[in-house]
């Protein structure tokens, strides 16, 4: 109790108060050699070659690095507690660049100026890729940001980064659909949160040193001292014991600083040259080339009573971790996992997330950690309920909201760990000998007490309730799922006649005008989609809308490739798995052409067709020449209806997808003096087309190629 309640002065208060050096640079010694990073210029693009000759002849000049000097070994640069949910999905240097920004050289000299002219003289040949920058069109974008082999995962975190998702997770508690269903007023609304910088007064910066042990030694102005070690150690494959890392007085972090950016730079050049090296980041590189606030698209519904009771919510999330995945799991987890649980009078919640891949600068952590967005986008939603229901906002909320002593659902959870000290509720029999076997486990005492009074007997009752309610809940959730997957595939099972189905493959065609037909194939197993298993396909044969012979080649495609996998001739890329059930968006005619391709083929699988109605809601089954009436409150209905729409969102999307290029390509070529190279400086400088449209005519002169009468076409055009 010596400190508790007392003031107490600051180590280095004096010397702050004083000017003396307590900051990174302010200790760095004077022989360090100065690190300077060149950066790509592109959103995406594999290097072809970098000539460095030039560059190193420069007086000062002691070293370049270049991909090709670096480790191999994947890392992640997330500040967070092992085993790091973030994907190991960088190299110190890669010979792909992600993001404009993206480091591509290391540039050691005596001073700055030399360093900084050694920089222009660096020649980089590129082979510029297409990017995706929006993240709402990331998801199963042609364009993967992610491909390489070497990929790393510690966690199961829902990715798929083939098709640019970085992490999905589902938190449901209660029957959403039947709370819904049962409220006088359900109120849908989108929120977008942008990416902020981060502006603290002194930006990343860090400097490294051997010392007399051998030991590499890194200082850094760093929030996760113990977390800059691993990531030295995994980026420089080299054990934790032989690095130090020492963190001086911070002048700021705000959470940036919980993820490394300069340190494994200056750590591999005094590993490699064994002298002491610093880099501190300018302004301008640490709002470019650092990390962000993650951006973030938020879709909530809210239902509730005449009387402001609110029974339902439901939040979706889908955030933009950039090119780099560093916490993006764990700051979308806060946007549902800190604003649903307040109103945990609700009968049921949900909240979905996902997080892409694109070709922006990486997002991190940032104050509020995600939280912010999701509280910005449910206060938002309860405002506007407040607004329709002609109730005040404090009375909607102080109705709702969570009291004193009560449970917030939703909120509890996460991976079990041994605490310092249990508390119990009642006695426990050899309470000595588990707390030994629990201090062996942890390395640490741990001890084990029953609180008979006070505020810790209140802290014990009150876990106990939550423990039931939690217990509760979680086999409400478990008989739910089950219900809507397994069960429902069950009676998809029964109304067919079926013995039993586990897979099933469901398709769709998707065009304009027979303008880049598609067609997509979504996998459903045990009632849950497969997505690594989804297929798209290009339709090559087929001229005009023609839908019927667009699907013949479409399962043409997919089961010949299936029985060449299975016959050993190709590559496995999960063509050889065949369904049990074959769903076609579509009634006779689909399914139809389905059984004549099977036929061919000697191929037997049931096939039956999802059919619609007028309004182009799902209706039934046709299977054996008879459309089967079904339930339409029933877990069977429920999950034909996702599969459909997932069908039919997979399509559309690749569909979009591939017409959003055309059109660019398209639009551009139809004004004068634009032909295929000045189309690509176009796009390469503006990025995208909506930019290329609002420039003015000096804007558009500063692409290459670009003169003042071309710009004036240009101009002319949009305007």
């Amino acid at each position: 109790m010596k400190y508790i309640n007392q003031p107490v002065i600051k180590k280095d208060a004096y010397a702050l108060l004083s000017g003396k050096p307590v900051y990174t640079d302010d200790l760095a010694p004077a022989d360090c050699l100065v690190i300077k990073l060149l950066r790509s210029p592109h959103a995406h693009a594999r290097i072809k070659s970098i000539d460095t000759g030039a560059a190193k002849r420069i007086p000062g000049v002691e070293a370049i690095f270049t991909y090709k000097d670096v480790p191999a070994s994947r890392f992640t640069l997330a500040g967070q507690t092992y085993p790091e949910p973030s994907p190991y999905d960088r190299l110190i240097l890669d010979e792909v660049v992600r993001y404009v920004g993206d480091e591509v050289a290391i540039i050691v000299a005596k001073n700055e100026a030399s360093a900084l002219q050694a920089m222009k003289l660096i020649r980089v040949e590129y082979e510029v890729y297409d990017a995706v920058l929006d993240f709402t069109k990331a998801l199963d974008h042609p364009v993967i940001v992610h491909a390489e082999e070497d990929y790393k995962l510690l966690c199961e975190i829902g990715n798929e980064r083939l098709r640019n998702l970085h992490s999905h997770d589902e938190s449901i508690v209660g029957d959403v659909d039947q709370a819904f269903a049962e409220c006088d007023v359900v109120l849908e609304r989108e929120y977008h949160t942008k990416a902020n910088a981060q502006a603290m007064m002194e930006t990343f910066r860090s400097y490294a040193y051997m010392d007399t042990f051998d030991r590499l030694n890194v200082v850094s102005s760093t929030q996760v001292p113990f977390h800059i070690r691993r990531m030295v150690a995994n980026a420089l494959e080299l054990p934790k014991s032989q690095i130090k890392v020492i963190k001086p007085r911070i002048g700021g972090g705000f959470g940036a600083k919980q993820t490394g950016c300069t340190e494994i730079f200056t750590a591999f050049v005094t590993w490699k040259l064994k002298k002491p090296c610093k880099l501190v980041y300018t302004r301008e590189e640490t709002f470019m080339a650092s990390n962000s606030r993650h951006e973030m698209k938020m879709h909530v519904k809210i239902g509730a009573m005449k009387d402001g009771e609110i029974r339902a919510i439901d939040l979706y999330t889908l955030s933009n971790t950039g090119a780099y995945g560093e916490h993006g799991s764990t700051t979308v987890g806060l946007s549902g996992h800190k604003s649903l649980p307040i109103y945990n009078h609700v009968k049921a919640s949900r909240f979905v997330s996902d997080v892409v891949y694109t070709n922006t600068m990486t997002a991190g952590a940032y104050r509020g950690y995600g939280a912010t967005q999701g509280q910005f986008a449910v206060e938002s939603a309860v405002n506007e309920l407040a607004d329709t229901l002609h109730i005040d906002p404090c009375e909607l909320r102080l109705k709702n909201m969570v009291q004193e002593d009560e449970v917030m659902k939703q909120y509890y959870g996460g991976t079990p760990y041994i605490p310092n000290v249990i508390m119990t509720q009642e006695e426990i029999e050899d309470a000595g000998t588990i707390a030994d076997w629990l201090s062996s486990r942890k390395k640490r005492k741990v001890t084990i007490i029953t609180p008979k009074k006070g505020d810790k007997e209140k802290m014990v009752e009150l876990a106990h309730k939550n423990a039931l309610m939690v217990l509760t809940k979680d086999a409400e959730k478990i008989k739910l799922e089950e219900k809507r997957t397994t069960g429902a595939m069950k009676q998809i099972a029964d109304w067919l006649g079926l013995a039993s189905i586990r897979r099933a493959e469901a398709y769709d065609i998707s065009n304009t005008s027979g303008v880049e037909s598609v067609g997509s194939m979504v996998v459903f197993e045990d009632g849950r989609p497969k997505k690594n298993d989804y297929r798209k396909f290009r339709i090559k044969t087929v001229k005009g809308p023609d839908d019927y012979k667009s699907m013949r080649e479409v399962l043409t495609r997919r089961f010949t490739r299936g029985m060449r996998e299975r016959a050993g001739e190709e590559e496995t890329r999960g063509f050889a798995v065949y369904p049990d059930l074959i769903m076609m968006d579509g009634g006779r005619g689909q399914v139809n052409i389905a059984l004549e391709v099977l036929a061919e083929l000697h191929i037997n699988i049931p096939v039956c067709g999802m059919v619609k109605d007028d309004n182009h809601n799902t209706r039934g089954l046709y299977y054996n020449n008879v459309e089967i009436p079904i339930d339409r409150h029933s877990e069977g209905f429920k999950l034909i209806t996702r599969v459909q729409d997932e069908a039919h969102r997979f399509a559309i999307e690749y569909h979009r997808s591939l017409r959003s290029k055309k059109q660019v390509s398209s639009v551009l070529d139809e004004i004068e003096g634009i032909g295929p190279a000045r189309r690509k400086a176009l796009m390469k400088h503006f990025l995208d087309i909506d930019k290329i449209r609002n420039a003015n005519v000096s804007e558009l002169m500063e692409a290459e190629g670009i003169t003042e009468n071309v710009a004036q076409n240009i101009y002319k055009y949009f305007h």
